[in-house]
């Protein structure tokens, strides 16, 4: 049985990493946030942006945590 292919839910990222993975992306959102509010305006428009899509990224961790979780169990 070792020449079988491995299917593709084999090969999807398991449940307690994409957690861990949403986990330091939230942390670095809030820091670069934090970073944003602390410096000047003029560099907070990129900053902000930044700290933006960290935090989304975040989110669409934390759904694709959630469908392993269903999956697996």
């Amino acid at each position: 049985m070792h020449g079988m292919a491995k299917s593709s839910s084999d090969r999807l990222p398991k449940q307690s990493t994409l957690t861990g993975l949403a986990a330091c992306l939230f942390t670095g959102g809030v820091l670069v946030l934090f970073l944003a509010l602390y410096h000047d305006a003029d560099r907070g428009g990129a900053l902000l942006w930044t700290a933006g899509l960290l935090l989304v990224a975040t989110v669409a961790c934390w759904i694709a945590s959630a469908k392993a979780g269903e999956r697996a169990g």
